[in-house]
């Protein structure tokens, strides 16, 4: 059996959208990205 890593913006409430339903509250950049890439590559997943 395969293990799941899900990755995902959660506020602390427990919503993952604001109450209009739109997610531009959250805010991946460079640092959270490369976070990603690294944990992802040590790993060796890969995106199918």
């Amino acid at each position: 059996m395969r293990k799941i890593i899900s990755f995902m913006h959660i506020s602390l409430d427990g919503f993952v959208a604001d109450p209009n339903g739109e997610m531009n509250w959250t805010n991946i950049n460079y640092e959270v990205r490369m976070m990603n890439y690294e944990f992802c590559t040590l790993r060796n997943i890969h995106n199918s």
